[in-house]
């Protein structure tokens, strides 16, 4: 399984970063401690929130979409939610795809299960 996380910066906000990895708490340790080399300015980073693909092509389906800029869009109107990932795949529909991936819903968790 795979992690597509979304990161925010604690010193600016404002600043985002998305990424996939197959070990969360390791990614974001490197993240923090700058061998990382494009998120070291805006350190120390956070997860924000992050959901899970099953295989590397569907992780990598995923984090393109998240960061293409009609992505970016449609992902900015869940900001406000406790939990923002979980608030834009509700309002999706199941199976559904988005960029060239479609997800399911494994318990409480979103999963991308496919890429097209």
């Amino acid at each position: 399984m795979y992690f597509i996380y979304f990161l925010r910066s604690e010193s600016d906000p404002d600043k985002t970063y998305i990424g996939y990895t197959t070990n969360l708490v390791k990614r974001l340790k490197e993240h923090n401690s700058a061998e990382v080399g494009h998120t070291v300015k805006f350190r120390p980073w956070k997860v924000d929130t992050f959901f899970m693909a099953e295989t590397l092509s569907a992780a990598i389906a995923a984090e393109k979409y998240f960061k293409n800029s009609s992505g970016q869009e449609k992902f900015k109107k869940y900001s406000g939610h406790n939990n923002p990932i979980e608030a834009f795949f509700s309002d999706q529909k199941i199976g559904r795809s988005f960029g060239r991936s479609t997800f399911k819903v494994i318990g409480n968790q979103v999963v991308v299960v496919s890429d097209k």
